[in-house]
């Protein structure tokens, strides 16, 4: 039994909460951005450029990663080139997956067990799931300018 969770949009459904149990009752629980579109990569980066601090607090944050662990990014071994190599958050920047996964053995099936093997990871996820979910949402018409990516140190 698996499920994909997404608060966005149809069109961004890769950002989200995923959970699964196997046959095995092993339960997996992660979310984030798996596989993004080129556009949506850009639109992340750019987001990470101008408040890497933000998504490195949500990594950081020791709660997050005794449950989750490290952000599973599938990196580049390169600078992605619009961004200069000794950026303070090219750790992030060149990645090309924003999730983590969490694996434990599931509690005896019940629905209020699983309930909570699932909920409580899925609230930690959530400032993850909110960053990626607004990094990329398109500005408003009413927006300021984006800055140019290569402007911001």
């Amino acid at each position: 039994m698996s499920a994909v969770l997404s608060p966005a949009k149809k069109d961004k459904a890769h950002i989200g909460y995923y959970f699964n149990v196997d046959a095995e009752d092993t339960l997996t629980v992660g979310g984030g951005l798996h596989m993004p579109s080129t556009p949506e990569l850009r639109l992340v980066r750019n987001a990470i450029a101008v408040n890497g601090k933000r998504l490195d607090a949500i990594l950081s944050d020791p709660h997050f990663r005794d449950v989750f662990g490290e952000l599973d990014g599938n990196p580049l071994k390169k600078m992605p080139r619009d961004f200069p190599a000794d950026h303070p958050y090219a750790l992030y920047l060149r990645c090309r997956d924003f999730t983590v996964v969490r694996t434990a053995q599931a509690s005896p099936l019940s629905d209020a067990a699983l309930l909570a093997e699932v909920v409580g990871p899925f609230r930690t996820l959530q400032p993850l799931v909110r960053f990626l979910d607004e990094a990329t949402t398109p500005p408003t018409a009413d927006a300021a300018p984006a800055t140019n990516v290569r402007d911001i140190p």
